[in-house]
C-alpha cells in the first residue's frame, strides 16, 4: 500500500467542470486542474505486479467543513470527488481508471483540511 495527501479537498463537481456554449464542450475548471495537478505531484510511482493490476483506493476527506455551526452536516457528496481523483491517480501511473477495482470514501471531521489517499493492488 502507498499512502500520500495533498493539503486541500476537491471542490464540489459543480465547481470541476464549465461548459463552453460555443464550442458545446465540457472542460475542468482551473481550480479543479489545480487540484488535480497536486494529487499527480504528491503520487509516487507505484510498482505493480502485473501490466494489468486491479487496483483498490482508499480516499479520506479532512476538513472541519463538513458540520455547520449549528450543528447539521453540510450537503456536499464526497462521490462527486472521487472521480478526479481517480483520472489523476491513473495518469501518473500510466494506467487506466479501468483498473480501479474497489474504493473506498469518508469524510473525517478535523481542524485541519486534506485529502489523504491509499493506492494498493488486489493480488
Amino acid at each position: 500500500m502507498t499512502k500520500f495527501r495533498v493539503s486541500f479537498i476537491p471542490t464540489s463537481s459543480n465547481k470541476m467542470y464549465s461548459y463552453n456554449h460555443h464550442t458545446r464542450t465540457m472542460y475542468l475548471t482551473e481550480e479543479a486542474r489545480h487540484y488535480k495537478m497536486a494529487i499527480k505531484i504528491a503520487c509516487p510511482k507505484v510498482e505493480f505486479s502485473c501490466p494489468q493490476p486491479r487496483i483498490t483506493v482508499g480516499l479520506w476527506y479532512h476538513s472541519p467543513k463538513w458540520v455547520c455551526k449549528n450543528g447539521k452536516f453540510k450537503r456536499k457528496d464526497i462521490q462527486n470527488c472521487d472521480k478526479l481523483i481517480f483520472d489523476a491517480i491513473s495518469e501518473r501511473l500510466g494506467i487506466d481508471d479501468s483498473h480501479v477495482f474497489k474504493y473506498s470514501g469518508e469524510k473525517v471531521v478535523d481542524l485541519e483540511e486534506y485529502t489523504e489517499i491509499e493506492i494498493g493492488e488486489i493480488v
